[in-house]
């Protein structure tokens, strides 16, 4: 699932899609959507939005914790084992990663731009600054960095958008300072 794109189908944007999509008729349904969508690498779902203080911070414990498992997994990646690195579940699993971030940021931005309760609107206020101050240590986790540095330094022959997204990575962490010595970042 490379380079996975997310939409939140309100009415104008999915009367959108539904307009400039391929050929269609009046009975095309959410599926056929995802099914086009799939072409793409895109993912078309209708999100279930949180309408709890308490669902709220369940959803920001849970995607903390579900990115925390992930970026330890890249981290722990071993060159010299079986399977050893490869683009999935390196550069694939960190894309995969921010996929899964935006979507909670993404309900948390539109639940605190429209819901009718001011406490539900400060809980997501409270849970997007969280989310986001989480959000800075992504690019300085060391391990991760070492693990997508060996798996680049591999020179693996990728085209389109993954070699793209390789490309990008390695020059966020550059520009992150990762590839300096540690007396100089």
């Amino acid at each position: 699932m490379i380079l996975k794109t997310f939409l939140v189908l309100t009415p104008a944007i999915l009367f959108m899609a539904h307009v400039s999509a391929a050929p269609q008729t009046d009975s095309d349904t959410l599926t056929q959507f995802q099914k086009r969508a799939e072409k793409f690498n895109s993912v078309i779902s209708l999100p279930t939005f949180e309408t709890t203080m308490k669902e709220i911070r369940a959803a920001l414990t849970n995607t903390i914790s579900i990115g925390n498992a992930a970026l330890d997994r890249i981290g722990k990646l071993d060159p010299s084992r079986r399977g050893g690195m490869n683009f999935k579940n390196t550069v694939g699993a960190l894309d995969d990663l921010g996929f899964e971030i935006g979507r909670t940021a993404s309900r948390f931005s539109l639940i605190k731009e429209t819901s009718t309760d001011a406490a539900l609107r400060d809980a997501t206020t409270d849970a997007i600054k969280e989310l986001e101050e989480w959000m800075v240590g992504l690019d300085y986790r060391e391990d991760v960095y070492k693990s997508v540095k060996a798996y680049a330094a591999t020179k693996p022959k990728l085209k389109g958008e993954e070699a793209k997204l390789l490309a990008e990575t390695m020059r966020d962490y550059r520009r992150a300072g990762l590839a300096l010595p540690k007396a100089e970042r």
